[in-house]
């Protein structure tokens, strides 16, 4: 496995240097980078933005769209910046022909904390990557070759970010490996995250999230659905069905609201239709080797209200043990406030947040006695930590308009417990992030300190304190 993985890599190397005629294209904006998603929020307060955007990966279709409609409105200085940075981004990814990516990641100590951002290495120490794509009028494909080296001598070959897609009418069929965010948050998305790595599914999701022209359906304002169809990796052996649906409204031109509900069965035994047919039925964990999650989020934007950069979210996840019935013993609430401060020089754009985040029961994430956990490769596929009872973040967003460079630090506190209940302490952690042009690409480094309280999750035990990666990634031309 040792010698593919090296010839993997200088294969993928020697394709940097020969690929022509390559342009950036992507159909859609995953959730990778945080300033971006800062700037679409902020244009989202500010009126240009229409789509709900709390569902990643973002369809290009609409912001393209809403960007170019909006070319002849005036706009505060930080607006129109945040607008013309989005813009360049935009035209470079929605170019229509070949797209060449090609990246080296090396983390030498650590798992960096989750965040908003698929970026994070996991549990890898190296990884090279080159990602071949194309983007048509209605079809599109990216196939992703990621060489990693995990430690203890084990190198594997991954497809993440792989697959296919096509529009149908107003819907995106696609098949694939996706980096999925649901939610408000920038720390965490307790029903759907970037923590664990993706998985394959097939997706179904609206393309346009026009307003309806129904007359009994026109007050949800612009909507947006999905519906993802996977398997879940629970270990090497082990694995679970996945599907998970989420329904965006804006009724108002500041205010979004979603539900999503996920439901995990089957796998070593069950992968039949009578447990599917339980799944849409919303039959009760008691009755039937089924898990569910429900989970409902806002986002009020207080821009156009008050003249201020103000926002307050919120994401209350419980587990549905039954199609209208909830078991509020065990659920996650999340409560989070933005603020845009306008600085003179109009340069530089910063987004402070700060998010509290409670937990009642011990391990949402276990459902019947055969369906314990809610993990993909032995990591959640929501909150980063299971045994959390209460944190609390305080974060902020830089990104230049000059220089291009992007910062991000956020600091976290944080209280665990055992499965009695028990406190076991309490913990911190702080991680900073810059990236900035040079050397013809990007470069990324990314630095946190964690100081966690003893944890029942397997994979969080024994977890360096001191964490560290750099990334150089490029879409090159030649």
């Amino acid at each position: 496995m040792k010698s593919i993985y090296v010839i993997t890599t200088v294969v993928i190397t020697l394709l940097q240097c020969v690929i022509q005629n390559s342009k950036a294209a992507s159909p859609w904006l995953n959730p990778e980078n945080p300033s971006v998603r800062s700037d679409i929020t902020l244009l989202s307060d500010a009126g240009i933005i229409k789509t709900p955007i709390t569902t990643w990966p973002l369809n290009w279709s609409n912001i393209k769209r809403d960007l170019f409609a909006s070319r002849k409105g005036s706009y505060t200085p930080i607006v129109a910046a945040a607008r013309s940075r989005l813009l360049k981004i935009c035209n470079r990814e929605t170019a229509k022909g070949v797209s060449n990516h090609y990246s080296f990641a090396i983390s030498p100590a650590g798992v960096m904390p989750s965040f908003f951002s698929s970026e994070s290495l996991r549990s890898d120490s190296l990884k090279t990557s080159y990602s071949r794509s194309w983007l048509g009028n209605q079809t599109a494909y990216d196939l992703s070759i990621n060489a990693v080296y995990t430690g203890d001598n084990l190198y594997k070959l991954r497809f993440d970010g792989t697959y296919v897609a096509g529009i149908i009418d107003n819907w995106s069929v696609s098949l694939g490996y996706f980096d999925r965010w649901w939610g408000p948050g920038w720390k965490n998305s307790p029903i759907m995250s970037t923590n664990a790595r993706p998985f394959p599914a097939i997706s179904i999701r609206r393309n346009y999230s026009d307003k309806s022209e129904n007359i009994l359906m026109s007050w949800m304002g612009c909507w947006h659905f999905e519906s993802v169809f996977g398997r879940i990796d629970r270990t090497e052996t082990s694995h679970l069905l996945f599907w998970g649906r989420r329904y965006n409204i804006k009724p108002f031109e500041q205010l979004e609201l979603s539900f999503s509900r996920t439901s995990v069965w089957g796998g070593d035994e069950s992968e039949d239709l009578n447990s599917f047919m339980d799944v849409v039925e919303g039959a009760p964990d008691e009755s039937s080797d089924v898990g569910q999650l429900a989970a409902f989020d806002f986002r009020l934007g207080l821009y156009l209200y008050t003249q201020k950069p103000l926002a307050i979210y919120g994401q209350y996840v419980a587990k549905n043990t039954g199609l209208y019935s909830f078991d509020n013993s065990d659920n996650i609430g999340m409560i989070g406030f933005e603020y845009t401060p306008v600085l003179s020089n109009n340069i530089l754009s910063l987004r402070l947040f700060a998010e509290f985040e409670s937990m009642s029961g011990f391990n949402i994430y276990d459902f019947a006695p055969s369906l314990t956990g809610y993990s993909n490769k032995g990591r959640l596929i929501g909150i980063d930590r299971a045994d959390i009872v209460r944190s609390i973040t305080l974060g902020g967003i830089a990104a230049s308009s000059s220089q291009g460079n992007n910062y991000l630090i956020n600091l976290t506190y944080l209280e665990a417990s055992d499965i009695a209940g028990d406190s076991v302490g309490d913990g911190y952690e702080i991680a900073f992030d810059y990236s900035f042009k040079n050397w013809g690409g990007k470069i990324k480094a990314g630095m946190a300190y964690k100081d966690y309280p003893p944890s029942q999750e397997k994979e969080n035990k024994n977890e360096d304190k001191f964490c560290f990666r750099l990334i150089w990634e490029d879409d090159f031309k030649r």
